[in-house]
């Protein structure tokens, strides 16, 4: 979707960290099946949440990584879950 728009309105709530770590896991997805890799890495470096997303739950974070690593965007792999 439009995630600057997202980002922008969610710089001025106050979200618990595991919303924002959550909504910004989806804005990877999204920009990787986009095939936006350039600017998902640089929210990878970049963004808090998933900064804390690395350091609390490093499988998560491997997993956003390795759909970014894969030659193209499969959706079982980006949702294992089904969600």
């Amino acid at each position: 979707g439009r995630w600057d728009a997202v980002l922008q309105q969610t710089a001025t709530l106050k979200l618990a960290p595991e919303k924002l770590m959550a909504l910004y896991e989806q804005i990877v997805r999204e920009l990787a099946e986009l095939r936006e890799l350039a600017t998902a890495r640089e929210l990878m470096r970049s963004a808090v949440a998933l900064r804390l997303l690395k350091q609390t739950a490093p499988a998560r974070f491997a997993h956003l990584e390795l759909l970014l690593k894969a030659p193209a965007f499969d959706v079982r792999d980006a949702y294992p879950d089904g969600s």
